[in-house]
């Protein structure tokens, strides 16, 4: 049995709504203005066209993707439209009945796991504001950076606490480090790194895909990751390590980077431009590759790559499931850039211009013909 929608409102206001209750919520908001009588339609439209704009004017162009401004219009117009289902005593079952879903891309949320097992949606922190958990304190800066400070320094006879950010499907994140060093967050990825961060050492460990500006410091910087660790004093890199991908990618932007192979003990030596895959056990180095990275600069580059890893990349930014019915057609590559923030459906018309593939879309799962 599904909470009641009142329930619902509560949580989705709050920011506590899982995913699925999130969807039901707006796509049940979405289908208010045909679903019900039209004396209240005029009512929640009037509403809804309100928060619309409200959430035009603070959004950049190329991001007033409809369900964007739908998604965030209903977190400020159900508390004027929920009390006519709840006192007519309909259950979420109604949401159900509502339109396909839309599907759209990635958004600034990351939660961070906090050692009581609670999770606190950084997202949620007002600018210029800032919450505490576990001896550390997040600081939401004016222009919306989330700063992280300890409130107090781990001292040799304690045990050092972990620390862990996360970022969900669809989604992405930055933050600065106690250091001053940033880091941003592709989706679906996580970092972590113990309270004695900066004071013995600048260790971190990721897994997934994070962009890393490195402040200059005597003590290195060293990010684990999938078979292999990363060590640096004060530069720009991209490392993609994601568990359900075979092959590891470092990309060195500004400064210079040392790299290990945890399974062979290769080590390798880059310098700006340069790329490194590693695929288990060993490094290969592809020189003066570019210093570009693409999910960095707002781009979905497709460079001969394979569809296998071009889908990946599109499920976890656009939280969908991808099905293959071919798994050999995983291999199939293309070349291509569009924008990442690109209608959904915009993406798959790219891919199916070269001919090769076709594309099944129901609700969040896409089959790949």
């Amino acid at each position: 049995m599904k909470p009641p929608i009142k329930e619902l409102l509560h949580k989705y206001n709050q920011g506590t709504a899982s995913p699925e209750e999130q969807e039901l919520l707006e796509q049940w908001y979405l289908s208010l203005g045909t679903d019900h009588p039209a004396r209240d339609q005029d009512s929640i439209l009037r509403n809804f066209q309100a928060s619309k704009q409200v959430i035009q004017a603070q959004y950049p162009k190329e991001r007033r993707l409809y369900l964007r401004v739908a998604s965030v219009a209903a977190a400020l117009t159900l508390a004027f439209t929920g009390y006519y289902l709840w006192n007519k005593g309909d259950k979420v079952e109604s949401m159900e009945q509502s339109a396909g879903i839309q599907i759209s891309p990635g958004q600034e949320l990351a939660l961070y796991k906090a050692s009581n097992g609670d999770d606190v949606n950084l997202s949620d922190i007002q600018k210029g504001k800032s919450i505490s958990a576990d001896g550390l304190t997040f600081i939401k800066t004016d222009e919306g950076k989330i700063e992280l400070k300890y409130e107090e320094t781990t001292t040799a006879s304690q045990a050092p606490k972990m620390h862990q950010i996360q970022t969900p499907l669809g989604a992405e994140f930055e933050v600065t480090m106690p250091d001053g060093s940033a880091v941003k967050l592709n989706a679906a990825s996580s970092l972590s790194f113990k309270s004695d961060y900066n004071q013995k050492n600048r260790e971190v460990e990721l897994q997934g895909e994070g962009f890393f500006d490195v402040q200059k410091a005597s003590k290195p910087f060293v990010v684990h990751s999938k078979n292999q660790i990363v060590s640096v004093l004060g530069t720009q890199f991209n490392i993609k390590a994601y568990p359900n991908e075979a092959l590891t990618t470092t990309k060195l932007i500004r400064g210079s980077v040392k790299i290990k192979n945890t399974l062979s003990n290769k080590e390798l030596t880059m310098k700006p431009g340069d790329e490194v895959s590693n695929t288990g056990n060993s490094l290969a180095l592809q020189e003066n590759a570019h210093t570009k990275v693409d999910w960095v600069a707002k781009e979905i580059v497709f460079d001969s790559e394979e569809i296998g890893f071009i889908m990946n990349d599109i499920a976890r930014w656009y939280n969908v499931e991808v099905v293959f019915e071919n798994p050999a057609q995983k291999t199939i590559t293309y070349s291509g850039t569009i924008s990442r923030y690109a209608d959904f459906h915009k993406v798959l018309e790219v891919l199916e211009k070269t001919g090769s593939l076709t594309f099944d879309v129901e609700g969040r799962k896409i089959t790949v013909k």
